[in-house]
């Protein structure tokens, strides 16, 4: 069977491709910048194309490109539902094949044109793939659409087995390596973008006494290709006024570098302005980080319990403060109880080929 992949050229979309050509064909069109290093790995059963996603002349050819793949593929699965592809598929003049989707919680979520044709596209999909249940409640309600194209029960993101807990010869390590010699580190790891709101947790820690927040070190991942690098000078100039100690690392990082620096955080902030169920959260969790979430997101309530095995915080630098402090005073029994609750839930997610086993099989079902 042969599967075309609509996707964007970051690490998931490079992962999702390489497990799925283990049992399809896969044709796979990219949307990357052309000055971008490709992250999607060319393999004996991945044909490639990539689109230049800021080359106006580039993107008309994207049409074109799909209507080719479209002929010789049993069906596609698209894995980011950007505008260019949302507009496409709700044409249907281009993709006349079944279509599965990957759904991400900022696919769904953008400008009301965006939406708007997120919405029809959505309408000419047949089977959509969410990480938890409240994901079909989101889009039901917001996008109308039907309650038998959501799929809920499958894992649709695995995550590294990179991601473990490390002893503590091992995190000194670490420590040395990256240079994070602070008592308290504090990872923030989303892209930067005001979407995720990091300029709230450095206002946070801003407000900690003086004798605290000498002893942390907040650590953002930079400027990576993706976000605002805008938003990120201003990040670390909020920083640098309020005396708050920011490492910026500035660079793309492997599933083995995320896990040193979760292994050696004290927290994991996730508070963005909405989400769905970030796997970001759950490499924490398997590397005994405590998360801090975001209240408001009901994707997290759908894994996460307050004081059980995260702490739950209004998205306001006062309240985040507050829940950092007390964190921090607890922060041994926090760990050992919330890594014990995490690891039962979170464990299976790193069991890859049975995943995609049940993920393939399902996706064979719309073209049979």
């Amino acid at each position: 069977m042969r599967f075309g992949v609509l996707g964007s050229n970051n690490i998931y979309v490079r992962e999702t491709t390489a497990e799925i050509s283990n049992f399809f064909h896969v044709d796979a069109i990219i949307l990357k910048k052309k000055e971008e290093k490709c992250n999607i790995d060319s393999e004996k059963k991945i044909n490639l194309k990539f689109i230049d996603s800021k080359s106006l002349f580039s993107l008309l050819r994207l049409p074109f490109a799909i209507k080719k793949t479209s002929r010789r593929v049993d069906g596609f699965i698209v894995h980011y539902m950007n505008l260019y592809f949302a507009l496409l598929i709700a044409s249907r003049i281009i993709i006349n094949k079944p279509i599965a989707y990957l759904c991400y919680g900022s696919d769904v979520h953008g400008s009301k044109i965006g939406n708007w044709f997120v919405k029809k596209a959505l309408k000419n999909v047949d089977l959509i793939f969410v990480e938890v249940p409240s994901q079909k409640d989101y889009l039901h309600n917001f996008f109308g659409v039907p309650y038998d194209k959501l799929e809920s029960s499958k894992i649709v993101f695995p995550v590294d087995p990179s991601f473990k807990r490390y002893d503590d010869s091992q995190k000194e390590i670490i420590r040395k390596k990256w240079n994070l010699d602070s008592k308290y580190v504090i990872f923030s790891p989303r892209t930067a973008d005001g979407l995720y709101n990091h300029h709230i947790l450095v206002k946070a820690v801003s407000f900690l006494e003086d004798d605290l927040k000498k002893d942390i070190q907040i650590v953002i991942t930079g400027y990576t290709g993706a976000g605002n690098r805008d938003y990120l000078n201003r990040l670390i100039e909020i920083g640098k006024e309020n005396n708050v100690c920011m490492v910026n690392l500035d660079k793309f990082l492997t599933p083995q570098e995320m896990a040193e620096i979760y292994n050696i955080s004290s927290i994991n902030v996730n508070i963005p302005k909405h989400d769905q169920l970030a796997r970001s959260i759950m490499e924490g969790c398997l590397c005994g980080c405590i998360p801090l979430l975001n209240v408001e997101i009901p994707a997290y309530h759908d894994l996460f319990k307050n004081e059980e095995n995260c702490v739950f915080v209004e998205p306001e630098p006062e309240a985040v403060a507050t829940k950092i402090e007390w964190i921090l005073k607890n922060g041994d029994k926090l760990e050992e109880h919330f890594f014990a609750e995490n690891i039962k839930i979170f464990l299976r997610y790193q069991n890859t080929k049975q995943i995609y086993q049940y993920l393939t099989a399902r996706i064979e079902k719309i073209v049979r």
